[in-house]
């Protein structure tokens, strides 16, 4: 039986109140099972970020012990309809993060990044980072703001993407990975 995972992803340039907070308060988005931020706004006085459906949705958000005193630049929201012992979150780096779900005796390993531009003076190795921890082999999915590569199959031919838009992308998955 295949079940439909249902994936928002934003890029949110750090914006709190104009963005994010009212992105994090749309019912549409508030259903979806998986929520993946790109430049999510950091508290100044603690390290998180904003989380307003906390009702509905866990934070796994990278402190800086996870990223050697790095603002971390991802964020990622799953849904407390899924159980906590169904999934594992791994962080890489400050711009790298992992969920890994096990759902209905399957695996699906889905990975948010942020991936500076050219222009940006605070570059990181995103790309060849994810590049090492991402297996040749099923499926997982990416998102990221301005690179985004997805494996798909067991052959894992890479396939890379556009830049994502400057809106949410709304992304139903049904994974269909060998148990």
């Amino acid at each position: 039986m295949n079940k439909q995972l249902q994936i928002f992803q934003y890029n949110v340039n750090r914006s709190r109140d104009t963005v994010m907070a009212q992105f994090l308060r749309d019912p549409e988005v508030l259903r979806a099972d998986i929520i993946a931020i790109q430049e999510p706004w950091r508290n100044p006085y603690s390290d998180t970020t904003h989380h307003p459906a906390y009702g509905s949705h866990q934070l796994l958000y990278p402190t800086a012990d996870n990223t050697g005193d790095r603002r971390a630049r991802v964020a990622l929201y799953i849904s407390r309809k899924i159980n906590s012992r169904a999934w594992k979150h791994t962080v890489y780096s400050a711009d790298c993060q992992e969920l890994e779900l096990h759902l209905h005796g399957r695996k699906l390993r889905i990975f948010t990044i942020y991936n500076p531009g050219p222009w940006d003076t605070d570059r990181t190795g995103t790309v060849d980072l994810l590049n090492r921890v991402v297996p040749s082999r099923g499926i997982t999915s990416s998102s990221a703001t301005s690179t985004s590569t997805t494996r798909y199959g067991p052959n894992g031919t890479p396939a890379t993407t556009q830049p994502q838009p400057a809106r949410p992308l709304r992304r139903t998955m049904t994974p269909t990975i060998q148990p």
